[in-house]
């Protein structure tokens, strides 16, 4: 993150009018005017001549940095495709379009989480490399650096701010805490789901049997239990299936909150 000459004591001492750390965009434009008005010929020198100043100085650096920039968002973050992560499409094999958007999106949901919110521990904390040595960057960050317990432990931060002095959620709390549950919800709760097959018992009813032999029943009580086998594991699969388009509409509801 660049440090901008702008916003430093000595801009100040030769602005004479000090910059506001952070204000409204009201305030920022009443202090512009302010110090302009007040300092016009230093308010020049502080905000204009070295602000071009700097620009000039890290001009070579700035573009060895948009190169870097440009490498890792086509080939390594590839932040202009959505991709599936091998275990769910394996690479090389076919899926059509409405296999592939479910687990893109939720793929880059983790990468989201897991690289994006994670990487915000080592920006905003002053502790953050000491805390999460995992997330230590290369010289020239052509890699993503990975790391669950900072992504999760960003997005926990983010649950609990809340409107000035009271109880109530900000909207960034609010969009955390739905990031989260998603991510849970894929990460943990979905992938311990129990194959519908096992789970409705079919798959222990053709243990042992011969396909040809369930073809050829004649017992009229055996067709029937293999039957309604079938119709309770297309059941849970159904209920599965539902689910996933469930959380799949909240992602999207959620998709304006996903930056960084």
């Amino acid at each position: 993150m660049r440090n901008y000459w702008t916003c430093t004591p000595f801009a100040d001492w030769i602005r004479g009018t000090p910059k506001p750390k952070s204000a409204t965009s009201k305030d920022w434009k009443s202090w512009h005017k302010l110090a302009k008005t007040t300092h016009a010929v230093r308010y020049w020198i502080a905000e204009e001549f070295i602000d071009s100043v700097q620009k000039t100085i890290n001009k070579p650096s700035d573009i060895v940095r948009d190169c870097t920039y440009y490498y890792r968002n086509r080939f390594t973050t590839r932040s202009n495709s959505l991709t599936a992560h091998k275990d769910d499409i394996k690479p090389g094999s076919w899926r059509d379009l409405g296999d592939r958007i479910f687990p893109c999106l939720f793929n880059e949901l983790v990468n989201f989480v897991e690289v994006e919110k994670a990487q915000c521990q080592v920006i905003y904390s002053e502790d953050g490399k000491k805390k999460y040595p995992e997330l230590s960057r290369s010289i020239f960050r052509l890699s993503n650096k990975r790391s669950k317990r900072a992504g999760i432990d960003y997005l926990t931060w983010e649950t609990t701010l809340k409107c000035d002095d009271s109880e109530t959620p900000t909207q960034q709390a609010k969009n955390a805490q739905e990031v989260l549950d998603l991510y849970n919800w894929y990460t943990i709760t979905r992938k311990s789901r129990i194959d519908p097959d096992i789970l409705s018992g079919l798959s222990a009813y053709y243990e042992g049997r011969d396909v040809l032999d369930l073809l050829d029943e004649k017992s009229t009580e055996e067709k029937d239990i293999h039957i309604n086998l079938i119709y309770k594991s297309h059941d849970i699969q159904k209920t599965y299936t539902d689910e996933d388009t469930l959380m799949l509409k909240r992602l999207i509801d959620i998709r304006d909150a996903l930056w960084t």
